[in-house]
């Protein structure tokens, strides 16, 4: 895990999602079924990190499902069709994954505000958290791709460079 220090910021969430795609097909799920909620986590590997951050924060399940209905104060980035699909979505997962889901976010937006010093530790924190859900639930986790390898926290001031999900499997 120690390789988790060398990876940037966005590719510490790459391996984050990662990983949840791991739990998810590990659980039975299609990825289609969860495709927007994993189309949005992917985003912040190649936009804005503060854009991502505002439509990131109504996604999260602790959002959804501390929301008992649907209210556009409350939602800004998301259609009530979106809440209503991942209102549903977080009704088949256990629990004790939502953790995974917000670990992402954190991870996307612990620096996002500051400058990244000492290589991000906490989000390291955060990462290794991840897999630790992982190994507890008996879910193998993903091999770090050499895509995300060569995505190194001294890139871009730590945020690394923008990529795609493809990217991640071409290299």
């Amino acid at each position: 895990m120690e390789v988790f220090l060398t990876l940037s910021i966005r590719a510490r969430v790459a391996y984050g999602i990662l990983c949840l795609e791991q739990t998810l097909r590990k659980l039975g799920y299609d990825y289609d079924h969860w495709q927007f909620l994993l189309d949005t986590l992917w985003s912040y590997t190649n936009s804005n990190p503060g854009a991502w951050h505002m439509i990131a924060a109504e996604i999260t399940p602790l959002s959804i499902v501390e929301n008992s209905a649907y209210n556009s104060i409350d939602f800004e980035c998301i259609t009530l069709e979106q809440y209503s699909l991942l209102k549903r979505m977080y009704s088949t997962i256990p629990k004790e994954y939502f953790v995974i889901f917000e670990l992402i976010f954190e991870i996307g937006t612990k620096d996002l505000y500051s400058s990244i010093v000492n290589g991000s530790k906490e989000t390291y924190g955060f990462l290794s958290a991840i897999v630790k859900v992982l190994e507890e639930n008996k879910i193998e986790a993903p091999d770090i791709p050499k895509f995300l390898i060569r995505q190194g926290i001294e890139e871009n001031y730590g945020w690394g460079n923008p990529f795609y999900r493809k990217d991640v499997f071409v290299a």
